[in-house]
């Protein structure tokens, strides 16, 4: 199916929709997406948690890009998020950059209500 895309022009693939990075063998599929001819972007949306462990393989497979989706800062991540693992996200960020992925893209949803006071924050915990 992407073959059909490449064929009519398209060069940028992003791979996002729940946590990608939770598919078995996410790694077979990069590095097929990455054979596909004429590729400028292979990218992934991602909430960074398993990157201390995959950002040198994806890199290595192919992925040329990744957008960290970063969630509440402070005690609010685990009432969000559900479980604690901001420190583990800030430490994907760090994995990805010393992957090579620069630069790193890293976004911050805002609630209302819920941490439109973390804007101002979210830079300088990076």
């Amino acid at each position: 199916m992407p073959r059909c895309f490449v064929e009519l022009g398209v060069n940028k693939i992003r791979l996002t929709g729940g946590e990608p990075s939770l598919r078995h063998n996410l790694h077979t599929l990069i590095e097929q997406l990455a054979l596909l001819p004429n590729q400028t972007m292979l990218a992934m949306t991602t909430n960074g948690l398993l990157l201390p462990q995959t950002a040198k393989l994806f890199k290595a497979h192919g992925l040329t890009s990744l957008n960290i989706s970063r969630i509440p800062l402070k005690d609010r991540f685990k009432a969000i998020t559900k479980f604690n693992a901001l420190g583990q996200v800030l430490d994907g960020i760090d994995a990805a950059i010393e992957a090579g992925y620069w630069p790193l893209k890293i976004n911050m949803v805002v609630m209302a209500g819920i941490n439109e006071d973390e804007i101002m924050d979210f830079g300088s915990t990076l």
